[in-house]
């Protein structure tokens, strides 16, 4: 499985899987006009451009309260989505990750390499390892995002349940939040 992954990224496979995993995550999130840009897409930076249009007009449509701070998909570095700086993108972190890391169970039990990514591919400064289990995740992304606003919206969850960690880079969950499930 190793050997067909790594022949993958060299012989234009990639380019077709990762085309058709964020298809799925498009459709996913109800924006099928973006789906022609999928189509059209000669390489892996356009077909990334689709999907980072579609996913910006998916979250356009998020809208909360004032005390949320929800002013779209970001992160304390401008074009990362990892140490958010307000509860729901810290909420829909959170949810990714577990989400791939249950992702990475799969992928191994059934012999993949999790570096081994079609679209997520290694570079120095990228905060994760597995990388497969990312762009195998992406169809899947809208039953976190689905959670995340019904807690917010049923409000399980509210602003002051998350914190800034001691050195104010990231905003995390307190404690007791995990008492609610």
């Amino acid at each position: 499985m190793v050997i067909k992954q790594a022949e993958a990224r060299s012989n234009g496979k990639a380019l077709e899987i990762a085309r058709y995993l964020i298809k799925l995550k498009v459709e996913s999130q109800g924006i099928k006009e973006y789906i022609r840009n999928l189509d059209k897409a000669r390489n892996f930076k356009e077909i990334m451009k689709a999907e980072a249009d579609s996913a910006n007009l998916y979250f356009k449509n998020w809208k909360f309260r004032k005390e949320w701070n929800w002013n779209g998909r970001h992160g304390r570095v401008e074009g990362k989505n990892y140490k958010a700086v307000d509860p729901i993108n810290s909420m829909l972190n959170i949810g990714y990750s577990l989400l791939a890391q249950r992702m990475s169970e799969i992928l191994l039990k059934r012999g993949f390499e999790l570096s081994i990514g079609f679209m997520h591919q290694y570079e120095l400064n990228k905060p994760y390892w597995n990388m497969l289990s990312y762009d195998f995740i992406e169809p899947y992304r809208v039953w976190i995002d689905e959670q995340v606003w019904k807690m917010i919206s049923g409000l399980r969850i509210k602003p002051e349940d998350f914190a800034f960690t001691n050195d104010k880079t990231s905003l995390i969950l307190r404690d007791n939040v995990f008492d609610i499930a």
